[in-house]
């Protein structure tokens, strides 16, 4: 427990995340608009998908991911609106309703400074509209509203769930010419760093007296939330380190080709694991934030969430109702 004088969890960890998350969105986007080999990783992906798209119209496939994407995004929504109703959270619905426009408005100035930031290497021109995916932004923010909604206990859960919703539908966005890996990477840890900065602004609102109650509920296991981001970070891990290995050897010309498409399916496949592995990671990032985000004190140094007016105040027996604290003390002096 943090001393009175100390920064609580909610604060320190928010922070980190923001600083961090801030710290590899401009690291992404100065690599994929100011250097060659970024700009050339950029169109790994659609370099796979060429060989395809001479011979077969993918129109109705990009159509297809799209739609799912949408109701995918509109299914999280739903679900976070109405856990947010049932537990009466209104304050999860502020803080998504600040990632949501923190996050989409970083994303859409990042997409107008794009064009003069951009530095030809490997391309003559800024290739795209945008730099940041704002439909990813949504999707990503979709995610986390679940996981802020979802009571603490069952958050690692479905944390790792929409982390694999999220991923695979984010990568198979790649499949349209429009989508490069760098605008889905960096959409997603623009939503992280808004998480963080959202966390630690509530706690920080809190300690200085803002009253931002949230309903009580059974407390997060660490153990549960630790095996959730352990799962995560090795999914993140393993994806990240395979579209690492697949990159550095299509850079070399020594992808492998196996098969008919082999070469195509593997320009494809690095690109989307590590949109899949930015997806794993920010997932485990956000759970983490989202449950600092719990412990959270005034700045009296009680907790947000005080006991009941049931609840004992003796040290080493809170869960005790007072009656029947009085009770067996009574019986106790009986015995004595």
């Amino acid at each position: 427990m943090p001393g009175r004088g100390s920064m609580p969890p909610a604060i320190s960890v928010g922070i980190s995340t923001a600083a961090v998350g801030a710290a590899l969105t401009f690291t992404i986007w100065w690599f994929a608009l100011r250097t060659h080999n970024g700009q050339l990783t950029d169109w790994m992906a659609f370099e796979g998908l060429i060989t395809f798209l001479q011979q077969n119209d993918l129109r109705g496939i990009e159509t297809l991911l799209g739609s799912l994407r949408i109701l995918a995004t509109l299914i999280l929504l739903l679900a976070a609106a109405l856990l947010v109703i049932a537990r009466r959270h209104w304050l999860v619905a502020a803080q998504v309703v600040a990632v949501v426009v923190g996050a989409s408005a970083t994303g859409s100035l990042m997409g107008q400074f794009s064009p003069n930031f951009f530095q030809p290497q490997a391309l003559t021109s800024f290739p795209f509209t945008d730099s940041v995916d704002l439909m990813t932004v949504l999707f990503a923010s979709a995610a986390v509203a679940v996981i802020m909604a979802t009571r603490p206990a069952n958050r690692a859960v479905v944390a790792v769930l929409c982390a694999g919703l999220v991923g695979v539908l984010t990568a198979a966005q790649l499949v349209s010419y429009a989508q490069r890996p760098s605008m889905g990477i960096m959409a997603l840890l623009v939503v992280t760093t808004w998480t963080g900065l959202v966390v630690a602004g509530t706690a920080i609102a809190r300690r200085r007296g803002l009253n931002l109650a949230a309903p009580e509920g059974p407390p997060a296991s660490k153990a549960n939330t630790a095996v959730g981001v352990l799962v995560l970070v090795l999914f993140g891990l393993a994806a990240g380190a395979t579209a690492v290995v697949l990159m550095v050897q299509w850079h070399a010309g020594s992808l492998p080709a196996t098969g008919r498409y082999g070469y195509e399916i593997l320009s494809f496949l690095g690109p989307a694991l590590a949109v899949g592995a930015t997806a794993c990671l920010t997932a485990a990032a956000n759970l983490v934030t989202v449950q600092a985000g719990g412990h959270i004190r005034p700045a009296g140094g009680q907790p947000a969430h005080p006991a009941g007016p049931d609840q004992t105040d003796q040290p080493g027996r809170p869960d005790v109702p007072a009656g029947q604290q009085r009770d067996h003390d009574h019986r106790m002096t009986e015995t004595t």
